[in-house]
């Protein structure tokens, strides 16, 4: 019952348009990030992915980021990612960026929550918040703080696969157009396959 009622938290924010609302913001980022690509060499695609998608997921959840951090973050939220069920140095390092990651968010939980760091009252960090356990207490500030990294590791993670489908369309670059054209079918089984 505990874990049903814990669903229904992802569930309610996980919803059509909260994910159009989430890509508009992450396209926004990656059009004003593009231009500065034409002046790095080389560019690597998956590391400008998962600092484009970390800031996004922050902006999106209302979880405040300085730009300063954002490589920071990508990389730590990443290496939790890499660190389940992996060697022992790379789950060594996931544990480690884990648990930095669980004493930042703990910290701006506790700063939402007092009132030090506003944020909108529909974000998906205002919902965590306020979220209340079936004895009406909210959740304590590390459980707070991992469900809230629940949340936007997921989109970050993503940032491997966006990597590979860059790879695909520059090894078969025939598809483009055959993207661009085709429609959500296609653009499902493009997926799919990379």
């Amino acid at each position: 019952e505990k874990h049903t009622k814990r669903r229904s938290l992802f569930l309610s924010i996980a919803t059509e348009e909260e994910t159009k609302r989430l890509s508009k913001i992450y396209r926004t980022y990656l059009n004003k990030s593009l231009p500065s690509w034409e002046f790095h060499e080389p560019v690597v695609i998956y590391n400008e992915i998962k600092k484009a998608l970390t800031a996004s997921v922050c902006e999106w959840a209302g979880v405040p980021i300085l730009e300063d951090h954002i490589k920071n973050k990508a990389d730590q939220l990443m290496a939790m990612v890499f660190g389940f069920g992996t060697v022992i140095a790379i789950h060594e390092e996931g544990k480690a960026a884990r648990k930095v990651m669980e004493e930042w968010m703990e910290k701006v939980m506790e700063d939402v929550r007092s009132g030090f760091i506003e944020v909108p009252d529909d974000s998906p960090i205002r919902t965590v918040c306020e979220y209340k356990e079936e004895d009406g207490k909210p959740l304590d500030p590390h459980m707070a703080a991992v469900e809230m990294l629940n949340i936007i590791r997921p989109p970050v993670a993503t940032s491997i696969y966006v990597a590979f489908a860059a790879r695909a369309l520059h090894d078969y670059p025939q598809y483009k157009e055959k993207l661009r054209t085709s429609g959500e079918d296609y653009l499902y089984m493009f997926c799919e396959e990379v």
